[in-house]
């Protein structure tokens, strides 16, 4: 959505009858749906190889452990709108919050981070499936706030002034 504010093609595009909305929301669904189509093949890919392997079995527990990553990449898709909602000079808030992400999920354990530091990541929350059994309350909280967090998304792209390039 930044490149097309920083090349001028947003103000060409909101000459005609898109609304600000209509073009905010069609990024939003190639990165909500996009995600879900990538995790869902990788998933299943990895649940098919999985169960062909000597040993394997239960595609749909490896399965749903990809898919339950989800809602944490929808958080993160929503903060990173917000970001260029709300402050659009500090759009790269969202490549920081996937950063953070990484640091805290692949290195937090490592590097000895504290409890409440390692638990600053939506995937904390989110249940370790196959090896832990499903809970849906942080699941339902994760994506209810991203929800949220889009609404108010939608409230500041709506509201701020479009740069004129």
């Amino acid at each position: 959505m930044r490149s097309e504010e920083s090349s001028g093609h947003l103000e060409q595009l909101l000459a005609t009858p898109l609304t600000r909305t209509r073009f905010a929301g069609s990024y939003l669904v190639q990165a909500v749906l996009g995600s879900a189509v990538l995790v869902a093949l990788l998933g299943a890919t990895a649940a098919t190889l999985h169960t062909t392997s000597p040993g394997g079995g239960g595609w749909w527990r490896v399965f749903s452990g990809a898919l339950i990553g989800l809602p944490g990449i929808w958080l993160l898709t929503a903060l990173a709108f917000v970001a260029l909602a709300w402050l659009p000079r500090l759009d790269w808030l969202g490549w920081a919050f996937l950063g953070w992400v990484v640091v805290v999920d692949e290195l937090g354990a490592l590097l000895k981070f504290p409890g409440w530091l390692l638990k600053a990541s939506p995937f904390a929350h989110l249940p370790k499936l196959p090896v832990e059994p499903m809970t849906w309350a942080p699941v339902l909280v994760i994506t209810a706030l991203a929800a949220v967090l889009v609404a108010i998304g939608f409230v500041g792209y709506r509201r701020r002034d479009m740069p004129v390039v």
